[in-house]
């Protein structure tokens, strides 16, 4: 058992995309980092320019070209194949419970397909609130391809995480980006970068059968 209340080991203390992919592969099949930058403070125990961006790892449907819809993706895409869809508001849900365990309930801006359902930072939305809203866009759209959060931290209110998620990738696009704008506690970080591969696997990819 973890510190973190989970039978999943904790994450590595050495903050590079090699070590952390590992890790993530460990415990479950989610999901790869594509991308984790962070300068550490050793005495701190903080992270500063913290940026995780992970890839969807799913399985990859052929392309029939009589087909309007694979059409469409593959202009979209530029690929002759492409990566499964997942549910962006039930990973966006999965992503703000994470940003809970680490200290960030301030949800002031959320946006689905460009269209602001929030934006507040005077009244911000708790993490139950958000994914109401979520919840909400998600029936009002029959697309929901990409969400945009702004969620704050609750020691100081002025620490944002920048979340994006794109159901849909254009080329050189990824899955899930999280940005931490200024210091993050390490503790803070670790208990998201659990909770986020702690429930990855369950919630995240809707493959093809």
């Amino acid at each position: 058992m973890t510190r973190y209340g989970s039978d999943f080991p904790e994450p590595p203390w050495t903050y590079a995309p090699k070590e952390v992919d590992a890790w993530l592969n460990g415990v479950t099949k989610g999901a790869r980092v594509t991308k984790l930058e962070a300068f550490k403070n050793e005495g701190l125990h903080t992270l500063e320019n913290l940026e995780i961006v992970l890839d969807v790892d799913a399985k990859k449907t052929r392309v029939n070209p009589s087909s309007t819809i694979t059409q469409w993706l593959q202009e979209l895409t530029g690929k002759a194949k492409w990566e499964a869809h997942f549910e962006a508001p039930a990973v966006a849900e999965l992503v703000l419970k994470a940003l809970a365990a680490g200290r960030y309930h301030n949800v002031v801006r959320l946006k689905v397909d460009n269209e602001a359902i929030h934006n507040n930072p005077n009244r911000p939305k708790d993490v139950k609130g958000a994914i109401g809203l979520l919840t909400e866009a998600s029936h009002r759209t029959t697309r929901c391809d990409a969400i945009e959060i702004e969620v704050l931290d609750d020691e100081t209110g002025d620490q944002p995480a920048h979340v994006s998620i794109k159901r849909v990738l254009k080329k050189g696009e990824h899955a899930i980006g999280v940005r931490f704008v200024g210091v993050v506690p390490e503790a803070d970080f670790r208990a998201f970068l659990s909770h986020l591969s702690s429930h990855l696997n369950a919630t995240f990819v809707v493959a093809p059968t």
